[in-house]
């Protein structure tokens, strides 16, 4: 009880002021509340989610299959276009602007009020991370006939600048 009261008197990080926090381990905070909705349910109780994606921007968002929440902000429902398949999964990222990059039934791209399919899946394929760099290049994991490349977009439709193939565990990592 008494570490509990010393960390405890610390308080939580600045940007999660007006939220109820719980630190969990040393320097990691559980939102319970965010000011909007009760983010802390009994696991039984929560809906499956496809992930958490923070942003450079400092918006974080809460990734379902059927809708997305950002820390206290919006829900945004997912129409049945943008929801993964079910034998699929989908991934999200975050560009440096704060537009919010999904991967399911191609890349879709939404900017705080409307969803915009940018692109569909390569023929037969799927993408599967993605990444919206500062220059405004989007990079992207495009599997076709059971391989995996790295790939770019731009007006002409995919680019991918070698056959080189890309690894299941292969992370775009963000520019500085």
């Amino acid at each position: 009880l008494a570490s509990a009261i010393a960390v405890a008197g610390q308080g939580s990080p600045a940007s999660l002021s007006g939220y109820t926090t719980e630190e969990v381990e040393p320097g990691v905070w559980r939102v319970d509340s965010d000011g909007v909705r009760e983010l802390a349910r009994p696991y039984d109780q929560t809906p499956p989610r496809a992930g958490v994606v923070a942003g450079p921007d400092g918006s974080v968002w809460l990734l379902g299959p059927q809708e997305h929440l950002k820390v206290g902000g919006e829900t945004v429902t997912l129409d049945k276009a943008r929801r993964p398949r079910a034998d699929s999964f989908a991934q999200a990222s975050i560009g440096p602007d704060g537009r919010l990059w999904w991967t399911a039934r191609g890349l879709h791209v939404y900017d705080g009020t409307e969803w915009t399919k940018v692109r569909k899946a390569p023929k037969n394929g799927g993408i599967g991370a993605v990444l919206p760099t500062s220059e405004g290049v989007v990079w992207a994991a495009v599997t076709q006939a059971g391989k995996t490349r790295l790939a770019r977009f731009d007006e002409d439709g995919w680019i991918v600048p070698s056959r080189r193939r890309a690894g299941f565990g292969e992370a775009i990592a963000r520019d500085g």
